[in-house]
């Protein structure tokens, strides 16, 4: 579903849950869902999903920024089950603006980029699993409309991502997590900047030459490699191959929680510019 498809599903709905992964709030928003949402005017619940996987303290800052801001937000773990009736509160909360004499159940639709966990949290919304889920990005497939009791009625949609916009830096971040899978983003870039923010006891699960402070991205990943025992002719370390498992370790949560931004840190992509 692309940004015009979307803005005619948006038509049909009360409220929009815009599902962003906890460690990457601000860029992990997509510049479309944004737009549409500012377009919109209908209700509008921000989930901070996979909090589990971000540091506690830092999911609370990023939700009484955007309180600051107006902008109606809650954290959960879809995963996990946890934040979820909180969640389903805010939602009926958010409708509950609708004009009244419409006599239909309330619609909500959930958007999001890639590989946020968009399907998890609505089927924890409606207590079972009507919805595929996947860890590829994308995996959610056309449109499905489902319903939760007390009659509230919501739309599953793919994720979004814009073709444009994604270098640099944010294509690092949003490759961490899993929103740009790794045989579409360059894996030695990202577990070399990895390492730059994780501290060394995250990593000391590979062993003691991965946590040493003097050793470089390099060397770190060729120790990795090595331990793994992934090597290339003549018994040279792949380190292509340890840093895909660097990457997909931190995405799934293996090393433990980590936000990749702060409010106001400059890494967000303009996020007190763009609020919704």
């Amino acid at each position: 579903m692309n940004g015009m498809d979307l803005g005619q599903w948006l038509r049909l709905v009360d409220v929009i849950i815009e599902v962003v992964d906890a460690r990457l709030p601000a860029t992990g928003r997509g510049v479309e869902v944004r737009h549409l949402l500012a377009r919109s005017r209908r209700g509008h619940l921000l989930v901070l999903n996979k909090a589990d996987l971000a540091e506690p303290e830092k999911t609370r800052a990023w939700m009484e920024h955007w309180r600051a801001g107006g902008l109606l937000s809650a954290s959960a773990s879809a995963v996990r089950g946890e934040g979820i009736r909180n969640c389903r509160r805010l939602v009926m909360e958010a409708a509950a603006s609708r004009p009244k004499k419409w006599q239909r159940a309330p619609r909500a639709m959930v958007v999001g980029l890639p590989n946020v966990g968009k399907s998890s949290l609505l089927n924890r919304l409606i207590g079972r699993s009507v919805v595929r889920v996947g860890r590829r990005p994308g995996i959610t497939r056309g449109v499905q409309w489902v319903r939760i009791a007390p009659g509230l009625e919501l739309l599953d949609t793919p994720g979004l991502l814009g073709a444009g916009g994604v270098d640099g830096e944010r294509r690092l971040r949003l490759s961490a997590v899993g929103i740009l899978p790794q045989n579409e983003a360059d894996s030695w870039e990202t577990a070399r900047w990895l390492l730059s923010l994780l501290p060394g006891e995250r990593v000391d699960v590979y062993g003691a030459e991965m946590a040493s402070p003097l050793a470089t991205p390099e060397d770190r990943l060729a120790a990795l490699a090595r331990k793994r025992g992934f090597l290339g002719p003549g018994g040279i370390p792949d380190t292509s191959r340890a840093a895909r498992l660097l990457v997909e370790d931190f995405s799934r949560g293996r090393l433990g929680p980590l936000t990749l931004e702060l409010p106001g840190d400059g890494r967000g992509e303009a996020e007190d510019r763009e609020r919704v």
